[in-house]
């Protein structure tokens, strides 16, 4: 992954954190930069949940892999409680109601650290975040807001893994295929596996050649029923980078894994 892919998937991560049966957080806003603390404010004096910050940073770049960088990310988080009603000042470390789930600092934070401790692809798919510090809890805004740093190596370029170990064996009779395969890595913006066949010993060449086969977004294997020939197959990855999840910026991995396959 890239730095905006990084903080793409912290933004997932965090926005995926359940705690004491409700979503944790009510907005989770990711910048390239570090946001002003007025933004947060501002989003602070609106809120009654737990929001959150997320961006990116500088850093040197590997001296082992020109190719690399290491770059430094952060999430800054804010947990409303209600001063007026805390005389010894422990609500806003242990929760406003412990009865009723509203969680304390302490809590929201430990949640956030699990959370990006294994963020991102699954570990065969890129490098993990790796903390370095975390930062005091301070008063803002009838709230407490603290602010984690992190490290992470990536690339310079966006990355859109493919699909893996793609193999097409004759279903032995009745022009069948079976087709199986490996997901690329889970994160933030997988979509949607594109399955595409051609006649011949020629696979497809991108996502919209040759003739489509329907496949389920998370399958890892399906029958196709192209009756008998040679045929060859081409799978795609889809991955969606709108922040509604709505299909309007697809991208798809830059090579496909290909399979032939003789169906009697």
């Amino acid at each position: 992954m890239n730095t905006f892919q990084r903080i793409m998937q912290m933004r997932a991560d965090l926005l995926a954190i359940q705690l004491n049966g409700s979503t944790l957080f009510e907005h989770v806003n990711a910048a390239l930069r570090r946001p002003n603390l007025k933004a947060l404010e501002a989003m602070a004096a609106e809120s009654t949940s737990a929001i959150a910050q997320v961006w990116g940073g500088a850093g040197p770049s590997d001296s082992f892999d020109p190719s690399l960088s290491d770059r430094d990310f952060f999430v800054r988080v804010w947990v409303p409680y209600a001063r007026a009603e805390d005389a010894k000042d422990e609500e806003a470390l242990v929760g406003l109601d412990l009865e009723q789930g509203d969680p304390g600092a302490a809590e929201v934070e430990e949640s956030v650290l699990a959370a990006l401790r294994l963020s991102g692809p699954d570990a065969d798919g890129g490098a993990q975040l790796l903390l370095r510090s975390r930062g005091a809890y301070r008063d803002l805004v009838e709230g407490v807001q603290f602010t984690l740093s992190y490290t992470s190596l990536v690339v310079d370029a966006r990355d859109y893994p493919p699909p893996s170990r793609f193999a097409a064996v004759d279903a032995a009779g009745g022009g069948d295929t079976d087709l199986t395969w490996t997901l690329a890595p889970g994160r933030w913006d997988r979509n949607a596996i594109i399955l595409r066949r051609a006649a011949g010993s020629t696979a497809p060449t991108s996502e919209t050649s040759g003739t489509g086969v329907t496949v389920a977004a998370e399958a890892t294997s399906v029958t196709d029923s192209p009756g008998a020939g040679t045929f060859s197959y081409a799978l795609f990855q889809e991955y969606d980078e709108s922040l509604a999840q709505d299909g309007s910026l697809l991208k798809y991995s830059s090579a496909a894994v290909t399979a032939t396959v003789s169906v009697t």
